[in-house]
């Protein structure tokens, strides 16, 4: 429980080094997603106890609230970035994981026609959804793919939510502890 959560290895100071030209392809966002949001979720002791104080250049980030009860991670790696949120109140948490990969060189149809490819090929996946344009102030949006995924964390019993706007494949899943 996130309550038993250990700081000691965090306040540690490491150099991360610099961003690096190479990108990660969509299959490797989609197997990023499902390794780091199941460390969060089996034991988040260890992946806490895993992660490094932020470098002076920002590379990764990690908040505390003075109560530690509310606990946000942003690690980056090429063109992707993980937000990990960890929240108690009362005896109920919730741990929050997106993994996001910019992808801005692709056009949106493609990705989302990759992340079809993927999920269809995972068999323990199931997807739903597509392209939903979207209106924002009297525009409409095209580039918006939404997608509701199930079947990636059966052993949690929870749905994943995949977005592709405007060259980024967002994977996101919450897991409600009570």
């Amino acid at each position: 429980m996130l309550k038993n959560i250990t700081f000691s290895g965090l306040f540690c100071s490491f150099f991360v080094s610099p961003l690096q030209a190479q990108q990660l392809s969509t299959l490797e966002v989609w197997n990023r997603f499902q390794s780091t949001c199941r460390q969060v979720f089996l034991d988040p002791n260890a992946f806490m106890a895993s992660l490094t104080i932020p470098a002076a250049s920002g590379d990764r980030v990690l908040s505390v609230s003075p109560d530690s009860k509310a606990i946000s991670i942003y690690r980056r790696e090429h063109n992707v970035y993980d937000e990990i949120q960890f929240h108690v109140i009362g005896n109920r948490q919730i741990r929050d994981c997106s993994v996001i990969g910019e992808f801005y060189d692709l056009n949106t149809s493609e990705i989302a026609s990759q992340l079809l490819n993927i999920a269809s090929s995972t068999g323990s996946a199931t997807i739903s959804g597509g392209h939903a344009p979207q209106d924002y102030d009297g525009e409409t949006v095209e580039e918006i793919y939404l997608f509701a995924i199930d079947g990636l964390f059966p052993n949690a019993n929870l749905i994943s939510v995949a977005h592709v706007i405007d060259g980024e494949l967002q994977l996101l899943v919450q897991q409600p502890i009570n």
